[in-house]
């Protein structure tokens, strides 16, 4: 009887125990989406190809045909699946123009504006990772890279890691099917000059490419187009150089992280869950705090890598031998006035303690913070090296 009684008890506990985190074990039923926003800075607009907009925030997802528009300021990292990581940033516009995640994996990125960076892990030889800007088609063969559209008149593809294939675009010859191209003597000849026109960037080279050549643009081309279409195709055929890294460049691709893919299916149902409209102000308070929490883990994680990277540059700093090559890595240069007449010049990378350690030519210098009497900030501002 008292086995009985005992056995009872047991089973009634067991029923009613509490999940450790309901939100998480409702999370990890559901399917995963194909890239879900990981973490935000600043404000960011998600426009899905429905039309419809929301704003940009740490479970948002994407489908194909989705967009990402970063403001000024801001910054959104996403994570397509389980094998990338891109980092958006300011004033950007990308969309998610294919994303295949059944089998073979298939992505197709459009970048029309901005600056992007990618940590691309292709874990399947056949699988397929496209970054296409209005001007060219990158094709990325598991890799670290960046892309900038920043500059008027010039693109950068630049690969700290892997390689990209990089070729010009035809608008005409993508929308052309194989019957169509095979029968058009221009299209033919212009879709082999493409091909001939690819360049293979390897670790730590860069390319600068043109942008967008109007005849290459056209959705249509006509025989007297022929001649400026390869032409410009031409412009492309070029040896690639040394990356000209920065380091604020290498830090953000330092701190990209993939997350779990048990994380990833948590920050879609607690975003979907906010943004149903069926949730109570008690719930929404605990899903917010839940989704804080994962921002607050994720931003620890960098802030580590940001730290490793930091102690990797003073342990093995680069040969900076001018004042213009430290501008040049740093983005900027600062004045240090200490006591007697000494000055330093420099770019101040941390402080340890009462430490300012700082990057000279002649290399890592340490100095005691209590010397330092003023400090003269964008210094390179003030002054031509």
């Amino acid at each position: 009887m008292i086995q009985k009684v005992y056995l009872g008890i047991l089973l009634l506990v067991l029923v009613c125990k509490k999940p450790s985190s309901a939100i998480t074990e409702k999370a990890i039923t559901k399917e995963i989406p194909s890239a879900v926003v990981v973490l935000v800075t600043g404000n960011s607009r998600v426009i899905h190809s429905d039309t419809t907009e929301e704003k940009a925030s740490v479970g948002s997802y994407f489908r194909s045909g989705d967009k990402i528009i970063t403001s000024d300021k801001s910054r959104v990292d996403v994570q397509i699946h389980d094998g990338a990581i891109i980092r958006v940033s300011a004033n950007t516009s990308l969309e998610f123009s294919k994303l295949v995640m059944e089998g073979v994996k298939d992505v197709k990125l459009s970048l029309e504006k901005g600056k992007l960076f990618a940590k691309v892990t292709k874990k399947n030889k056949d699988d397929s990772f496209q970054v296409v800007s209005p001007s060219f088609v990158a094709g990325i063969r598991g890799t670290e890279f960046i892309i900038d559209l920043t500059k008027e008149k010039s693109s950068t593809v630049k690969v700290l890691d892997g390689s990209v294939a990089v070729k010009p675009r035809s608008v005409a010859i993508e929308i052309m099917s194989a019957e169509e191209l095979g029968k058009s003597n221009v299209a033919s000849e212009v879709d082999r000059k493409i091909d001939e026109a690819e360049i293979v960037i390897d670790k730590n080279f860069q390319a600068t490419l043109p942008n967008e050549q109007p005849v290459l643009a056209k959705d249509k081309l006509e025989e007297e187009d022929k001649s400026n279409a390869l032409k410009a195709i031409d412009k492309f055929k070029q040896k690639p150089i040394l990356a000209d890294l920065s380091k604020s460049e290498e830090q953000e691709l330092s701190t990209m992280i993939l997350e779990n893919i048990e994380v990833l299916q948590e920050m879609t149902a607690i975003n979907e869950e906010l943004t149903s409209g069926k949730v109570d102000e008690k719930r929404a308070e605990e899903l917010e705090a839940r989704r804080g929490t994962l921002e607050n883990e994720l931003l620890k994680k960098q802030d580590k890598e940001k730290s490793k990277f930091t102690e990797a540059i003073i342990k093995e700093p680069k040969k900076l031998k001018t004042k213009k090559a430290i501008v040049k890595y740093y983005e900027r240069i600062e004045k240090i006035i200490l006591g007697r007449g000494r000055v330093e010049v420099g770019a101040i990378i941390s402080q340890e303690g009462d430490t300012i350690i700082i990057h000279t030519e002649s290399g890592i210098r340490r100095i005691p913070k209590d010397e330092v009497q003023e400090v003269i900030y964008e210094y390179q501002n003030r002054s031509r090296f």
